[in-house]
């Protein structure tokens, strides 16, 4: 039976661009959910003001690119 790190490098060599959207959708996504309160928080005003939901959505973004690279790093090593 492989370990888990070794199950989990074969599923990202396996499938690179699958693993590439869905680190890119927990991202970019995942990061809102702890600073909104979940996706049933009924303050919307109350959320607009708090300064970590203005830099998650000014971050999220750059969500595509931080999983690009770390997916990069993962599969490729320093080489890549």
């Amino acid at each position: 039976m492989p370990r888990p790190r070794q199950a989990l490098g074969a599923f990202l060599t396996r499938h690179p661009v699958l693993a590439y959207f869905a680190l890119t959708i927990v991202l970019s996504w995942g990061a809102l959910l702890p600073i909104t309160g979940g996706p049933l928080s009924a303050s919307g005003n109350d959320r607009m003001a708090n300064p970590l939901f203005l830099l998650a959505i000014l971050a999220a973004p750059l969500a595509p690119t931080a999983a690009s690279l770390l997916l990069t790093g993962l599969l490729d090593g320093r080489a890549g």
